[in-house]
């Protein structure tokens, strides 16, 4: 008789490492990250510091109050800061930042039994939260328009954004979603590498 342990995910394993493949995906972040500060400048920083910090501390607090064994070497906490920080405005107001760190690593990730065995991606349920919670900042501009109104820069009349405006980030949006190039990149990247497959 076969005998068979259930064990929760990862079920297959491979040389690559948590840790590495989380080092990959923060290096392949960082086209991004260079693009959110240059488009938005030196604000989208500090959101993206905060994000990173807050989410570090809280899951290096959090494996300790359960008492598990500390998991913020393998830069998981990182990476769920910066998409964390891409999914904001740079006006966005830093205890904000924290409260979305604390429900995406505390609440979605911790509570649930850590990595790998979180019900959802932990950034996009705290982005959740806080533009339900906190809208007015969620959807505030970091630029100036006269009178421009709408869903997305894809809603815009004929004519407001050239395809190259929409492709290099000079529009209105979160730290992570104006630039296409820079994510494209860091796409480009994490399939070459293997990390993820196209």
């Amino acid at each position: 008789m076969n005998r068979f342990t259930v064990l929760p995910s990862p079920q297959v394993r491979s040389a690559m490492t948590t840790q590495k493949i989380m080092a990959l995906v923060c290096a392949a972040l960082l086209p991004t990250v260079i693009s959110a500060a240059a488009i938005h400048g030196a604000r989208a920083l500090l959101v993206m510091l905060c994000c990173v910090v807050c989410c570090v501390m809280f899951e290096y607090i959090t494996r300790l109050i359960l008492k598990r064994e500390n998991t913020v070497a393998d830069f998981s906490a990182v990476v769920t800061g910066l998409l964390l920080s891409f999914n904001l405005p740079a006006t966005v107001p830093l205890w904000v930042c924290s409260i979305g760190s604390f429900v995406a690593i505390v609440i979605v990730k911790q509570l649930f039994g850590g990595l790998g065995q979180n019900f959802a991606n932990p950034a996009a349920v705290a982005r959740i939260v806080l533009m339900l919670s906190f809208a007015q900042y969620m959807t505030a501009s970091a630029f100036e328009y006269d009178g421009v109104t709408q869903a997305t820069p894809l809603a815009a009349e004929s004519g407001a954004y050239s395809t190259l405006e929409l492709f290099f980030g000079q529009t209105s949006g979160c730290l992570g979603e104006t630039c296409t190039l820079s994510l494209l990149i860091g796409a480009i990247a994490l399939v070459c590498l293997k990390v993820i497959s196209p």
